[in-house]
């Protein structure tokens, strides 16, 4: 499936239809600020994931520290019970539900 400027391209180029290179540059524009805004958009339901998961730990383990790791794997870690055993959780977006 072509991509907005690939159509374009290949409506000038096989039917000589008149295509200025402005609208190819333009359209091309246009693609690449919407696929940064997307990239946004995920970072942003990240972020928000992220917060829900580490306000359900503080609620339900309220005793325990709750660390997020901005390094690495796992991405929440929690050490629990008298054993201290540290648990980590890995934050993953599934899309719409």
């Amino acid at each position: 499936m072509y991509n907005t400027e690939r159509f374009l391209l290949f409506a000038r180029d096989y039917f000589s239809i008149p295509v200025s290179q402005e609208s190819i540059e333009q359209v091309r524009d246009i693609s690449r600020v919407r696929q940064n805004s997307n990239v946004l958009h995920v970072n942003e339901r990240y972020r928000q994931a992220e917060r829900a998961v580490i306000n359900w730990l503080v609620a339900k383990y309220p005793e325990h520290n709750v660390e997020l790791n901005q390094t690495g794997y796992p991405d929440v870690t929690i050490v629990i019970g008298e054993e201290q055993i540290k648990t980590g959780f890995d934050i993953v977006i599934l899309g719409d539900l």
